[in-house]
């Protein structure tokens, strides 16, 4: 996974604009994790490239990867997506920073709201931290940013 950072940190993104999804919505190709068949949506849905299909009014409504929340205290939902290592968990709320609000300061490296629950989620909602707050739980989200942020 570390291997990862310098693509995460880095502004290279294949992003388009779409108004496939009810409305104009950015995508971005989920490439720099490793996932090049993915892509996300700028409300925090993710789709496999190749298997997703538009409805009779040329809309797509469905077919959008399944989320599940894994963490009590981090309530984000997370995606599991084929990469070049093998199938993996990824937070939304880090999908959605590292395609649609690329940092280059790698210290900066949670992209965190301050209404973790709700979804669809809303960029704005959201901003760059240094670090976790404080939590006395355990936490797959902690775990996970500190695997990727080891190396």
């Amino acid at each position: 996974m570390s291997s990862i950072i310098n693509n995460i940190h880095s502004t290279s993104r294949s992003e388009m604009t779409t108004n496939a999804f009810y409305g104009f919505h950015k995508a971005v190709l989920l490439d720099f994790i490793g996932a090049k068949d993915y892509f996300i949506i700028n409300n925090g849905t993710v789709f496999n490239r190749y298997k997703f299909f538009r409805n009779k009014s040329g809309k797509v409504t469905k077919n959008y990867l399944p989320l599940v929340y894994l963490d009590r205290a981090f309530p984000y939902p997370w995606v599991k997506l084929e990469t070049t290592n093998g199938y993996q968990w990824f937070p939304i709320n880090q999908l959605l920073g590292w395609a649609f609000q690329p940092q280059i300061d790698k210290n900066k490296k949670y992209f965190l709201s301050s209404h973790p629950g709700l979804y669809p989620q809303r960029l704005d909602c959201y901003k760059w931290e240094m670090n976790l707050p404080e939590i006395k739980v355990p936490s797959r989200f902690k775990i996970f940013m500190d695997n990727l942020y080891k190396g």
